[in-house]
């Protein structure tokens, strides 16, 4: 069964409750959409696409609106592919269907 975005969170932010990875100075309580955000995609049903680990970052509430900026989705990047590593990353990023690709660097 694949893993859904719940479990994501219920992962990384309830049982490992990892700090914001933004700010680093409160505790997550979210996850934020961190390259790729929902609105992106119309349909739901592609949703699946994106509402995966390399996608996932944990945050507070103060800091989900700076993860919707282009600084926050180059900083996520960084922090991911830290994390999983760029290659993996990169894969994901890359086998999404949008119709403009964001440079992070």
């Amino acid at each position: 069964m694949a893993e859904t975005w719940n479990d994501i969170v219920k992962d990384l932010v309830v049982d490992q409750g990892l700090d914001c990875q933004y700010c680093f100075e409160r505790k997550s309580t979210q996850g934020a959409h961190a390259l790729v955000h929902k609105r992106v995609y119309n349909n739901t049903k592609k949703h699946k696409n994106i509402n995966v680990r390399e996608n996932f970052m944990p945050c507070c509430d103060q800091c989900a609106k700076f993860s919707e900026t282009y600084a926050g989705r180059c900083y996520a990047w960084g922090v991911l592919c830290n994390w999983y590593g760029e290659k993996r990353i990169k894969a994901f990023y890359d086998g999404l269907n949008l119709k403009v690709k964001e440079r992070f660097e």
